[in-house]
């Protein structure tokens, strides 16, 4: 536990002391930058990757989505990868009831042994073998220098020949590797619901390795940076309440002439989807396809990409303090703008999927903001209702109301 307590508060000052490499930039993709670096002065045989980028989320996502103490979490999270081959849990450290006395635990330190082995990319397997590890896994929330909260986690090789051994060479097409200091870093960014991610990967392959094998594995990094931002995002939409087929089908797409969001009319060959959170009907370019569990079953689930934008965005703070009085109505606001035309042109038993549009957590309207708001004199109906019928005077009155019409 010590040893984990230790890895853990090594790799958090390593990842805010840049200075100590020189660092050589190799390519950006959405986003996410790739540095290769090296330390000064230093002969060593270990190949020092640094990825950094912005991910959407919480730090509370990020951690739960590294638990890994059961089987069936620990196979979702190998499925997901494309760079793992294998992935078992040896010793779970923070579960031992001898550890709970420690002094070293705390509430949210979790320590682990874990063995893995690296997928080699597809162009390189006639040269090169894969890498298996055996390493200590630390997970554990902290505060950099600058007061802002992080969490990290840290993977440090060990050895472990008792219960994992590394293959014989001879008899083997796996070669064991070593890492150090190596994971991940996602740090609160000044940008309210992101993070500021950097990966680290400081590895040994024991053997020599190719230059382009090399630059191969650094787009696999850049690729499982970009991954988290989708895993992110694809948790939070299991949260969400989506349509159900039926009222998916009920959307008419023939009277749709043009994509809700980019309003490019739709041709002939034109393909119509419908979004399963609003159920507006757009165009495959403002559209993406989620893999989404539902009912222990994986299904595509079509999203537009404003309500995709919706999710990503942090979640406004709860108004329970707002006043109740008359002129702070709780009125629902339109998460999207319907125009005029577009709402009239369209069929009264198709207007029902407005609604789904609707957010009634959010109410702003005020009357005295409304320049369309009068306040009418109070009438007293039952006062009209005692007061005497004269004939003559109704009929005077629709008498000047008729003369009046023709004069016009």
């Amino acid at each position: 536990m010590a040893l984990g307590k230790e890895s853990s508060r090594a790799f958090i000052q390593q990842s805010e002391h840049l200075r100590d490499y020189s660092w050589q930039e190799l390519g950006k993709k959405n986003q996410i930058v790739l540095f290769k670096g090296v330390k000064a002065g230093s002969s060593s045989p270990f190949l020092v990757l640094r990825a950094v980028g912005e991910v959407a989320g919480s730090l509370e996502e990020v951690a739960a989505m590294h638990q890994l103490g059961t089987p069936d979490t620990l196979q979702q999270f190998l499925d997901e990868s494309d760079d793992i081959l294998d992935l078992h849990t040896l010793y779970d450290i923070t579960a031992d009831t001898r550890a709970m006395s420690s002094r070293y635990l705390t509430s949210t330190l979790q320590v682990a042994v874990r063995w893995m082995v690296m997928k080699v990319p597809t162009a390189a397997t006639a040269f090169m073998h894969p890498r298996d590890f055996c390493y200590l896994e630390t997970q554990d929330y902290f505060t950099d220098g600058k007061g802002r909260r992080g969490w990290a986690i840290s993977m440090d090789s060990m050895a472990m020949d008792a219960c994992c051994p590394a293959f014989p060479a001879h008899a083997s097409c796996v070669v064991r590797g070593k890492l150090r200091a190596s994971g991940y870093t996602f740090v609160e960014s000044e940008t309210q619901g992101m993070l500021h991610a950097s990966h680290w990967f400081q590895v040994d392959f024991h053997g020599k390795v190719p230059v382009w094998i090399q630059n191969l594995i650094l787009k696999g990094r850049v690729h499982r940076m970009i991954h988290f931002n989708t895993r992110m995002h694809e948790q939070r939409l299991k949260k969400v309440d989506l349509l159900a087929e039926f009222d998916v089908r009920r959307t008419s797409q023939s009277h749709r002439t043009n994509c809700f969001i980019c309003r490019k009319k739709f041709r002939l060959l034109s393909r119509k989807i419908t979004c399963r959170k609003c159920g507006e009907v757009i165009c495959s370019n403002c559209q993406h396809t989620w893999d989404l569990v539902r009912s222990d079953k994986k299904r595509k689930v079509s999203i537009c990409s404003m309500c995709t934008s919706s999710l990503r965005s942090p979640l406004p703070p709860s108004s329970s303090s707002a006043p109740t009085d008359a002129t702070h109505l709780r009125m629902p606001r339109l998460a999207r703008h319907y125009s005029y035309d577009e709402f009239m042109h369209t069929r009264p038993g198709l207007r029902k999927l407005k609604s789904n549009s609707v957010d009634f957590t959010h109410c702003d309207y005020n009357v005295e903001d409304d320049p369309g708001y009068m306040s009418s004199v109070a009438v007293d109906l039952d006062a009209l209702l005692d007061s005497p019928r004269d004939p003559a005077a109704i009929d005077a009155r629709w008498g000047d109301v008729e003369a009046a019409v023709e004069e016009e």
